[in-house]
């Protein structure tokens, strides 16, 4: 059995399309409240943050929040990826 491909070559007409103009729009938004909330200072200064607080080990203190920044990232990773796999697991246990 052969499956046709149909190749169509973009157009600057097609990058404006609603398929391709809102998902960018709003990965555009996202980030620039990500960059104007302010977020990455607070992580550049997070030793004199809890030095200023009096914290005795803050080097210690920012190395928990370095962790904690891994350990939320990996778990954004690996959620879906693991629900996918209980949802197939779900569909193929009770089918």
């Amino acid at each position: 059995m052969k499956v046709a491909r149909i190749q169509k070559s973009l157009q600057t007409k097609d990058y404006f399309s609603p398929n391709i103009l809102r998902p960018t729009l709003v990965c555009v938004i996202l980030m620039f409240f990500l960059e104007a909330s302010g977020a990455v200072p607070i992580l550049v200064y997070t030793v004199d943050i809890f030095n200023s607080v009096g914290v005795d080990n803050s080097y210690f203190a920012t190395v928990l929040v370095g962790v904690t920044q891994v350990v939320n990232q990996t778990e954004r990773i690996f959620t879906p990826i693991f629900l996918d796999w209980v949802n197939g697991f779900s569909i193929w246990c009770f089918s």
